[in-house]
């Protein structure tokens, strides 16, 4: 009876230790995506700028400036930055198409 009860107790606790580390890996696995997630958003922020930048502030800064240049900075900028950063937006792209289910 003793030696049921003390392999049935390292059984629980063996079972016990297993689901402690599989919901360890999920909160990890959960950090992992968040962290990723967050990361592929925040670079949504250069193409919305683009965007704005496109569709509203270059003809404002053109009364600013002689020849309106400073606008034009301002999308040559942009654009330098998105021909940048669509590298790294292509490769997120790309790895989120391979781990769709």
């Amino acid at each position: 009876m003793d030696q049921n009860e003390v392999s049935l107790r390292a059984e629980i606790r063996k079972t016990a230790d297993g689901f402690a580390s599989q919901i360890r890996q999920l909160e990890s696995d959960l950090r992992g995506e968040r962290t990723q997630a967050s990361q592929v958003d925040a670079r949504g922020f250069g193409p919305i700028a683009f965007g704005i930048v496109l569709t509203g502030i270059p003809g404002e800064l053109a009364g600013v400036t002689p020849g309106g240049w400073l606008g034009w900075l301002i999308v040559a900028i942009s654009g330098c930055w998105i021909i940048r950063v669509s590298p790294q937006w292509l490769r997120d792209y790309r790895q989120a198409l391979k781990d769709a289910p």
